[in-house]
């Protein structure tokens, strides 16, 4: 909300209040807008938010930050990544991951990783 305050200010007009019978797709638009949002809007909204929190910090990477954040070891750290991305819910994503790492197994030079 302080995102749609900061551009109301800017654009010289009054900080709209929120509303609490509004959810919070509703209200910040509301508040950006200076108008109540359509449903459809409202919507959107909803959804872009919801993408952009699912697709902004995947498992891995939560995973991987988590046990980092505890102090624990970088070698940690990688394996509690790799362990999320072995998830069924992560179906597909490590794929490609472990069929370069079953290339790597193989003795050959460096280069042709590469």
């Amino acid at each position: 909300m302080i995102v749609a305050a900061y551009d109301r200010i800017r654009k010289g007009k009054n900080v709209v209040e929120p509303d609490k019978s509004l959810s919070h797709s509703a209200n910040f638009l509301l508040q950006l807008n200076g108008t109540k949002p359509s449903s459809t809007a409202e919507r959107a909204l909803d959804i872009a938010l919801i993408l952009h929190a699912d697709h902004e910090l995947n498992a891995s990477t939560f995973a991987a930050r988590v046990t980092a954040a505890t102090l624990s070891d970088m070698h940690s750290a990688i394996t509690s990544a790799i362990g999320a991305l072995k998830g069924r819910c992560t179906e597909g994503r490590m794929k490609p991951y472990s069929r370069f790492c079953k290339r790597l197994i193989a003795p050959r030079p460096i280069r042709s990783y590469i």
